[in-house]
């Protein structure tokens, strides 16, 4: 018989089959899920430290709010997490070691996503419905696209039958070396990853500073030192990723200017090559 699992994330374009799966198919949200309207949820993760889910610097967007009161009630699922707290009534301590022998040398856990396919694995569900969870280039989810590849395709060669809407992000491929031509990058092409690394630059910056005045209020209002020292690290954090996304676009700049390959060679304007978030870069 089948045991079936929907690992459901955020993404609205590849997450609408969550409404309609059959009731044998177990749900398992993440975060602040709960605020979906799932039509229920059989199991919760949320794999932050629980200091970062207290301060209200956190969960800051409209849609998010009430979720750690939310945490802090009664529920009839378990929320996986990092410990077990005890603020948090459904609160299960998530089998890391038990995940990490999985794992072995070659798989990692870069987003929640992986750690809830290291859990089907381990419980035996033998079909997952991977739903709402793009991971598309030129995003911020770019980074946990390849763990969460190598997770799928871990489990496939486990036997595992995963469905993944044809919406989702996690189809989009990469040129075929040597059918579909070879992969060289032109002028454009640096261009547009130039434009990303600027952007990517400037959200550092943005989160950078909003820290720096988060900093400084904790400061003025004498929080403790594990709070001050949260603060200046995520100030620290992000004031590196600024600083290696301007190199990295001041690197392409220098490109940009030694390039002799000034027109648009057919294949490297192929969209297996630019992902359609930074092509849309070109206007």
């Amino acid at each position: 018989m089948t045991k079936a699992v929907a690992l459901v994330g955020f993404s609205k374009r590849s997450n609408q089959m969550v409404y309609s799966l059959p009731e044998d198919v177990a749900i398992w949200a993440m975060n602040h899920g709960h605020l979906h309207g799932y039509p229920r949820i059989d199991r919760l993760y949320d794999m932050h430290p629980f200091e970062l889910i207290q301060d209200p610097h956190f969960y800051t967007r409209d849609y998010q709010q009430g979720h750690l009161d939310y945490l802090r009630s009664e529920h009839p699922y378990p929320v996986y997490m990092l410990e077990q707290y005890p603020e948090i009534p459904a609160a299960v301590r998530y089998p890391k070691d038990a995940a990490l022998e999985l794992a072995g040398d070659y798989l990692h856990f870069t987003s929640s996503f992986c750690y809830m396919a290291a859990s089907a694995i381990l419980e035996g569900f033998d079909k997952w419905y991977v739903l709402g969870f793009d991971m598309d280039y030129g995003t911020e989810y770019e980074i946990q696209r390849e763990e969460a590849l190598k997770w799928i395709a871990y489990a496939k060669g486990r036997g595992i039958d995963v469905f993944i809407p044809p919406e989702s992000g996690l189809h989009t491929r990469r040129l075929l070396y040597g059918y579909e031509g070879i992969p060289m990058i032109g002028r454009q092409l640096i261009e547009v990853h130039q434009k990303q690394y600027q952007r990517e630059e400037q959200k550092a910056l943005d989160e950078m500073h909003k820290w720096m005045g988060i900093l400084d209020e904790r400061k003025n209002n004498a929080a403790s030192r594990r709070k001050i020292e949260e603060a200046s690290q995520q100030v620290l954090m992000y004031d590196r990723q600024a600083a290696r996304n301007e190199g990295a676009a001041k690197a392409l700049e220098y490109l940009i200017e030694t390039s002799d390959l000034k027109e648009v060679y057919p294949i490297l304007d192929s969209p297996a090559l630019i992902p359609a978030e930074r092509a849309n870069d070109e206007s």
